[in-house]
C-alpha cells in the first residue's frame, strides 16, 4: 500500500494505532475540524521516558510514510520530553 493517501480520518487512526503499538499511554484521537484549520485530527499520546518517545516518533513517521502521508513539520526532540509531528491535516 506504499504511496497510496489515505483520507485524514485514517491516518489518525493509523498514528494512533502505531504509537499505541508502541505502548504509548494516555493516547487521544481528536478531530478539531470544527475548531481550527490548522489540521483536521490531533493524536496525543505519552511516553515514559526519552527511549519510549523516541520509537513512538520512529514508528508514527515510518508508519505514516508507507501510507503516503509526508513529515511536514516538526519540533521538539525526545530528549526534551516532548515533540510535535505535522502530516498536513495530521
Amino acid at each position: 500500500m506504499e504511496g497510496v493517501l489515505l483520507d485524514p480520518a485514517e491516518l489518525a487512526r493509523i498514528a494512533a494505532d502505531a504509537a499505541s503499538d508502541k505502548k504509548a499511554s494516555d493516547v487521544l484521537l481528536l478531530d478539531v475540524r470544527e475548531i481550527t484549520t490548522i489540521a483536521d485530527y490531533f493524536v496525543v499520546c505519552s511516553g515514559n521516558n526519552t527511549r519510549q518517545i523516541q520509537a513512538i516518533d520512529d514508528a508514527l513517521v515510518e508508519e505514516l510514510r508507507t501510507q503516503g502521508a509526508r513529515l511536514i513539520h516538526r519540533e521538539g526532540v525526545a530528549d526534551t520530553g516532548w515533540l510535535l509531528l505535522a502530516f498536513g491535516d495530521l
